[in-house]
């Protein structure tokens, strides 16, 4: 009914923005003020945290993670938008075990990527959104890219989150006309939530 069952709190948060629950019941939280993700327990019992500014392995970019999703088999694939040591920008993906154990990472090397959120699929695959190229891309769980999912439904729709569920539809919020969006698999506008589907 809405009702607030209970809090999750730490003294190190500082801007969380991503929150997501693994099959296990652990719970995830992207802070991209503190440069880290913090694990929880089923009982929201902190477990751990672990990240820090940098570009290495396990660091994090400026205002870095802002999103996560956990795979079907409990790995946590992290967002990080960040730059070389000669200040050039990058996008990548960093994929760490359930407790936080860093364990490989692959680039996001479309045009200009501005991802904003992403969701596994039933399949195992990686939908990222990038909400400039108004485009969800897909990625195999070892970085492969797949295709990109969306491109004639979301048209200037400025996509900013995905949730994908059991049959592998997408409900993607957007950002104009403001609403969400249902596509099937193959990207196609299925419903429309919010506004009128003309």
């Amino acid at each position: 009914d809405g009702g607030q069952v209970a809090l999750i709190k730490h003294d190190d948060f500082w801007q969380p923005t991503d929150v997501q629950v693994a099959p296990d019941g652990k719970v995830y939280v992207a802070d991209w003020g503190a440069n880290e993700v913090f694990i929880f327990s089923a009982d929201w019992e902190i477990i751990t945290h672990f990240g820090e500014d940098g570009n290495g392995p396990g660091q994090f970019g400026t205002f870095s993670p802002d999103s996560l999703a956990v795979s079907p088999d409990g790995d946590i694939y992290v967002l990080d938008d960040n730059e070389t040591d000669d200040e050039e920008d990058f996008t990548r993906i960093q994929v760490f075990d359930a407790d936080g154990k860093y364990l490989r990472e692959f680039p996001i090397e479309t045009d200009d990527p501005e991802i904003e959120e992403m969701d596994f699929g039933p399949e195992g695959n990686l939908y990222l959104v990038d909400w400039f190229g108004d485009i969800i891309y897909k990625y195999s769980p070892q970085g492969e890219l797949l295709g990109q999912v969306g491109e004639e439904a979301l048209n200037w729709a400025g996509p900013r989150d995905v949730a994908i569920d059991q049959a592998g539809n997408l409900y993607v919020a957007i950002w104009s006309p403001e609403g969400v969006m249902k596509l099937d698999p193959q990207g196609n506008l299925v419903a429309q939530f919010g506004a009128e589907v003309e």
